[in-house]
Order: structure tokens, then sequence, then C-alpha cells
């Protein structure tokens, strides 16, 4: 439902009828509000400053020139820079007036969007689009071209087809001689003119001279956007066709865009969400889907991710259990056979060099000492885990016993510089009490390597 709202005169329409309604009423239905405001002006007007202040930097100027005076509200439909200044397109209303339609709206118990007319039409201007808004009496072109704004405002005196044809002609006549200052040179593109009526009952003929009068003054090609609707008029006891009225509303009206409300921002908001209602459960229940089919796939994945660690975790367990041992007594002979051998083989390997001791020996006894014996050592269960060593049995030649410690230190440092150590054991002859018993002592020899390969330093 729309609803055209000026001054005293608010009308209805539906389809193909127009109906006048009493003002400010109460809705039952969502509608859309194209208001007017009693003695609107709509003009451009230059300012400098910051364009987000338009509003009050617009009305600042208009004081000044005197153009308004009592409390008006200021409406910003455009904003261009030329230059260092700005070219705004404003309309203005009264403030009263404003506020008693801010309430209205607000308090209807339904939706209800309500815009101005002037940015209706405005909505519609493009490079290649320029319009004529037809309010009553009055007639206001809006255009562009380049960066700036073509916009010219005329009144006829009467509603007869002569005054409305010079009407219409005088301002063709401005929009001529502005298109040929502001264009861009003779080759600019002139725009389409679209031809907005508000509610106008004039004749066919009268009409289509209007039109004629205005493409004639201005040179450029008119196009009518209005829709001739029956215009109603409820006597009391039923509704009677009295005229035929054109209006653009029902094309330029039905949805406008949500920046064009005059609403506050909440209502703009549920306006909004309303709607594009259709559109956003579509989006919630593909949304849905996505999420339903991203959820079914991991956990599919999840499941595999699973059953793999499951293989995986039997696979280790097999192989990590002990195997059982063979019970054939012929294949555990055979390996017996095989360890002793590979431990043979290993303790010949770690054994020393009887020709390299000897010679060791012998350099380091030199002429103080007398070696008595060298034979290997004997494995006993706590020695098992080293290599064997060789026991040296010895004696000193001089019976000197102040000599005995210093002879000694000469000899195991003598073996440790030829790659030997020497490590002193109790002497087979050490219970033995006689002077030449004494004089025996027994050390235990063995590679340095061999040593600090099973943890002991030398």
């Amino acid at each position: 439902m729309i609803i055209y709202a000026t001054g005293e005169k608010w009308l209805v329409l539906k389809k193909t009828e127009a109906r006048h309604i009493e003002r400010f009423p109460v809705l039952t239905a969502p509608a859309t509000v194209a208001w007017h405001p009693t003695n609107s002006a709509i003009g451009i007007a230059s300012f400098e400053g910051d364009a987000r202040h338009a509003a009050v930097l617009v009305e600042r100027r208009l004081r000044t020139e005197g153009t308004i005076e009592a409390e008006t509200k200021i409406f910003i439909h455009h904003v261009e820079r030329v230059s260092r200044t700005y070219q705004a397109l404003y309309s203005s209303a009264s403030l009263d007036e404003w506020h008693r339609m801010q309430g209205w709206a607000s308090a209807q118990p339904g939706h209800c969007a309500w815009t101005s007319l002037c940015a209706l039409a405005w909505a519609r201007v493009d490079a290649q689009t320029a319009v004529v808004l037809h309010v009553d009496n009055a007639f206001v072109f809006m255009g562009r071209t380049g960066l700036r704004i073509v916009q010219a405002n005329t009144l006829a005196f009467g509603t007869d087809e002569d005054s409305v044809a010079y009407a219409t002609r005088a301002l063709g006549d401005r929009i001529r001689a502005q298109w040929t200052q502001t264009a861009a040179g003779p080759a600019a593109v002139l725009p389409t003119v679209e031809w907005i009526s508000a509610n106008e009952t004039c004749s066919a003929e009268n009409y289509a001279g209007m039109m004629r009068a205005f493409a004639d003054a201005s040179g450029l090609q008119v196009v009518s956007t209005d829709a001739l609707l029956a215009l109603a008029v409820d006597d009391g006891s039923e509704a009677a066709v009295e005229t035929m009225t054109r209006t653009a509303l029902p094309r330029i009206a039905l949805h406008p865009p949500v920046g064009l409300l005059l609403n506050t921002q909440r209502e703009r908001f549920l306006l909004a969400a309303e709607r594009h209602r259709v559109t956003v459960m579509a989006a919630a229940v593909l949304l849905s889907c996505l999420f339903l089919g991203f959820a079914l796939q991991k956990n599919l994945e999840l499941r595999r991710i699973a059953a793999a660690n499951q293989s995986l975790q039997q696979r280790i367990a097999a192989v990590n259990r002990p195997e059982s041992t063979p019970a054939d007594e012929t294949g555990d002979a055979a390996y017996r056979e095989q360890l002793a051998f590979i431990e043979t083989v290993t303790r010949l390997q770690s054994g020393l060099d009887v020709n390299e001791v000897l010679m060791a020996l012998k350099v380091a006894a030199g002429a103080d000492i007398r070696i008595l014996s060298v034979r290997a050592e004997e494995l006993t269960p706590e020695r098992e885990a080293q290599p064997r060593g060789i026991l040296v049995d010895g004696v000193f030649q001089d019976t000197r016993s102040n000599q005995d410690s210093a002879t000694l230190s000469s000899f195991v440092r003598s073996l440790a510089v030829l790659g030997y150590t020497a490590e002193p054991v109790e002497s087979r002859a050490a219970a033995a009490a006689s002077t030449v018993s004494s004089q025996l002592f027994t050390y235990r020899l063995a590679r340095k390597e061999e040593r600090i390969r099973t943890g002991n330093k030398p």
C-alpha cells in the first residue's frame, strides 16, 4: 500500500485506484508513505566546510540569504564537490510538520516506511536520466552533468493549458541555458527526462501539451513514468468514480531503498529485515545445510582416523608381544652353540696382545724390578661384564725397603706411558712372613681404552 501525503491532501493508492483518506490515520497494514511537505523549497546551495555537516551549513546559508525564517528542517539529497566548495541539492520542511510525521510513523502498529517525494525523484537521476517533478502547479527539474547538479524550478499561475504550457516552456528554456553552460562541450550526452507527477487530474491534452512544450524548449527527450488511476470519492453511501488521476508513485515508491527512508535507525533496520526476510531465511537454510554437511564429513573423517588408530595399536601390540620359546630341542642346541661362538670371538677380540704386554713389562721393569710371572686373569661372576686382564707378579731387585715405593711409582708411570693401567691386587705370597715375600707385588694390567669403555677412569 502506498500513501501520498501533502498538506491537507492524503491519498491511498491501491493497484488501479486512488482514494482520499483522513490525515494521520491508524494503519492496519504495512505501507510506504511518500511525503511532500507543505510549502517545501527545493534547490541547490553552495557551502564550504565539512560535507558531513551539510544540512547545518546549508540552513545557515539560507537564513543568511533570507530564504527561510521559521524553524525549518533541511534534507540533503546529494552533495558534489566543485573545486574548493560543495554543491548540495536540498529540500526543506516545517519543523513542526516534520516532528508530527515522525511521531505518527513511529506510532503505527505495523511497518510504516516513509520518505520524501523529492528523494524518490532524485533517486531516478543518473548520467543518462534527469527528472521533472510535477506537484500541483510547481515544476522542478533535477539532473546531473559531469560533477555538477543542474536544478531549476517554475510555477504555473493557473491550471489551464496555456498557463501550464507557458510554465513548462520557461523551465525548458532555463534548462537549455544551464546545460549549455555546465555540459562538457557540444558533444556531451543529453539525458532522457522522466516526467514524474505526484497527483494530477489534468486532461490528456493538457498532459501531452506541457511535456511537449518542455521538450521543445529544452531540446531533451521526455518520457512519462506516470500511471493513470481512478480517483474514487466517498460520498457517505457508496464510492463513485469522479475522475482519473496521473501519478508515478506506484512505479517509484513501491519499494524505496532503505537509505532514502526518514524512519529512525531501529525502524530502518526492522524494515530492511522484513523486506529481505525470504532472502535471509533462504541464506540461513543454505548455511545450515553447509554446516550439516561439513559436520557429517568431519564425523566420517574422525571415524576413519579412529579405525586407523585402532589398527595401528593392534599392529604395535603384535610386534611387542614376546615370542614363545621354540619347542624344537635341535633348534635350541644350535642357537646356544651360536651364542657361545659369538661370546668366544668377542672375548678374544677384547683380549690383550701377549707380545705387546711382555715388551711393555720389560721396558717398565728396567733393572730395579724382576718379573716373576705373567698370567691371564680368571673370570669371576662379579667381573663377568668386564674384559679379562693380565696379572703380573714381580719382585724388587734391591732389598732396600726405602726405595720400594719410588720403584713401584716409576714402574706404574712407565706402563701408563705405554698405554696400560696397573691396579695393585693382593699377592699370592702376601701371607708369607719372610723378607722375600715382603718384596713381592702383583698388578693387574689393562689397556686404557678398555677401562674408559667400561666406565672406569685410568
